[in-house]
Order: C-alpha cells, then sequence, then structure tokens
C-alpha cells in the first residue's frame, strides 16, 4: 500500500504535477532549484515515508531511530519513545496549529507506481486512490509510531546534525 497526504477532496483521481528534483531523486521541491531536473510526477510513499508528511504546512526534520544517536538526541532533549521509529521536530510555535491539524491520508495499490528512492515513489500517469483516512494528529503520531518535538534553535539543529553527519529528512 502506498499512501498521499494532501488537503481533503471530493474525487479520489490524482494527476501528476511539476516537481524539480535531484538526478538521483534524493531531494526535489515544488519549485525551481538550480541545478534540479524539471520533472512531472505524482509522488507517494510508503507506510515509514508518510509520517513526516503528517504535518501541517510548517518546517520539520525527522530523524530515524536507527540512524539518530541517543547522544544526538540528548544533546537538543529530544528522546525516542518505546515503539517510536521516528523523531519529527518543528519550530516552536507551532505547537497548537500542528496538534490541532488533521491530516488526510489517502491510499493505493502500489501497482503503477516506480519506486525512486527509499519509501518514495512515483507515477507519469494518473491513479485513483482507493480510500482515505482523516485522523487526528495524535492518532497519526500511535499510527505512524513518531515522536514530535519543538525547538527554538531549528537551524542550530540542521547545523548540528549536518555537521556530526546524522541523517535527517526535512520538508518545509
Amino acid at each position: 500500500m502506498l499512501y498521499k497526504v494532501t488537503l481533503p477532496r471530493e474525487d479520489h483521481q490524482f494527476f501528476p504535477s511539476k516537481f524539480w528534483r535531484t538526478e538521483d531523486w534524493s531531494s526535489s521541491s515544488n519549485r525551481p532549484h538550480d541545478g534540479y531536473i524539471e520533472d512531472e510526477v505524482l509522488y507517494v510513499g510508503d507506510f515509514a515515508e508518510v509520517n513526516i508528511h503528517l504535518f501541517p504546512k510548517v518546517r520539520r526534520l525527522r530523524f530515524w531511530r536507527t540512524e539518530a544517536t541517543e547522544a544526538f538526541m540528548h544533546d537538543f532533549s529530544f528522546a525516542f519513545t518505546d515503539g517510536s521509529k521516528a523523531v519529527i521536530v518543528a519550530d516552536s510555535g507551532n505547537e497548537e496549529l500542528v496538534y490541532s491539524f488533521t491530516p488526510t491520508i489517502y491510499r493505493f495499490l502500489d501497482d503503477g507506481f516506480v519506486r525512486v528512492r527509499n519509501g518514495e515513489y512515483i507515477s507519469r500517469k494518473p491513479q485513483t486512490a482507493i480510500g482515505v483516512d482523516s485522523v487526528s494528529f495524535t492518532t497519526a503520531m500511535q499510527r505512524w509510531q513518531f515522536d514530535t518535538f519543538f525547538t527554538e534553535d531549528y537551524d542550530t539543529l540542521v547545523a548540528s546534525a549536518i555537521a556530526r553527519q546524522v541523517y535527517f529528512d526535512e520538508q518545509t
């Protein structure tokens, strides 16, 4: 099963749209960037990939339990709870917006999609979702097994992760 988180809609038909991406698909954006390739695709993710997309439009970082050391997490007062697979960190001041958000998650069969990198899939043709769920943010946290934290030092966190070579994903 593959997933796409987006605003609620009447139909379940999704069409490719313009994106810009790196050649190896390690980075993509809905805005042009120098050195990026313009493409037209429909992005979806597998179960694990979706957790970072369950947020409203706020800057956020995702650290995987398998990638981030406890020492690094401790330095920023973050911790993985039992059963958690990821920690997602957003800017302070967005707590109310995040916790009141209700993500809408569309489900797709994987037929018609091609894997472009770990957890991410694309289609160059329209696809129809086979189902949809809207859940509270706290339900999404439990279902997708992630913890949420907020920081006043977002840019410092990014710089520290880069300097210490701690893998993270970022969405803006």
